[in-house]
């Protein structure tokens, strides 16, 4: 963030929520993330309950290269919807689905958007619980995640290289005042010159290590059938979830933002 954020050098017009207001000094411009404006569009207006089909998971988008999502969503009858994919491909699919399990943040806040019940849920350490807590503040919502199994054992070895590195962004138990007590302390770390020099280089090395090491053909299988076990625990997880009821914000409070924003825009779009 640019040291001279807070002044009037930048037209600051809306914020995602009151936790980046507070971090940027801005709390007049805490609204809520602009993907609420999609609810303006005609094409976009939310789908009759008759028309929504089975639920859908999205994992975070980096998420996709690790574990056998397939397979585990094809165990619960839960469809898998690649992030990656087209955003009007992934939009359509969150319409038209009666539920969304959400390991990306945004496709809760699309799904909340588009008036489809959502559960949050997190796979690994980069779901950022700063970031969720504040979109879903922004429509005082709570947010309870509900922990995934690791997916693999390479997963789980990732995981403790981005706790390692401090890339490690999700918090036992998010609350306001301890996400931004976290954020505080990334951003330290991060000032820290000869430290941001030399993460990347720890980071990759540390990574590259277990594809260095040999892999005794034993090993292997022990490796194969903690993993396969993993995938049952997930499919498991995904079966239970499904039946759940999901959250979504309250019609006047999402009608009251979009509002603020759409105000906004208008705004930006006359100056500009």
């Amino acid at each position: 963030m640019p040291e001279d954020f807070s002044t009037d050098r930048w037209d600051v017009v809306a914020l995602r929520g009151p936790l980046t207001a507070r971090v940027v000094n801005r709390p007049d411009r805490a609204i809520a993330d602009g993907a609420l404006l999609l609810s303006t569009l005609d094409r976009l207006k939310p789908l009759p309950e008759a028309e929504r089909d089975r639920p859908i998971f999205i994992p975070h988008y980096e998420a996709m290269d690790e574990g056998d999502w397939a397979a585990a969503c094809a165990t619960a009858d839960v469809k898998l919807v690649d992030p990656r994919q087209c955003a009007h491909q992934v939009i359509d699919e969150i319409r038209r689905s009666r539920l969304v399990i959400a390991d990306s943040m945004h496709a809760a806040i699309i799904a909340d958007t588009l008036r489809v019940p959502w559960i949050p849920v997190s796979s690994s350490g980069r779901i950022n619980s700063f970031k969720w807590l504040d979109w879903s503040l922004s429509l005082n919502l709570p947010y309870e995640p509900r922990i995934l199994p690791t997916a693999t054992l390479d997963t789980a070895y990732r995981d403790g290289v981005r706790r390692l590195v401090g890339e490690h962004y999700r918090l036992a138990h998010p609350d306001a005042e301890g996400a931004l007590a976290h954020q505080r302390q990334m951003t330290r770390r991060e000032q820290r010159g000869w430290w941001m020099s030399m993460r990347p280089k720890l980071k990759h090395h540390l990574l590259a290590l277990p594809r260095r090491l040999p892999q005794p053909p034993a090993v292997a299988r022990r490796i194969a059938t903690w993993n396969r076990r993993q995938h049952s625990r997930i499919a498991s997880a995904l079966e239970q979830l499904k039946n759940e009821a999901g959250f979504l914000s309250d019609d006047r409070i999402f009608a009251s933002r979009v509002d603020q924003l759409s105000v906004e825009f208008d705004k930006l779009v006359r100056s500009g």
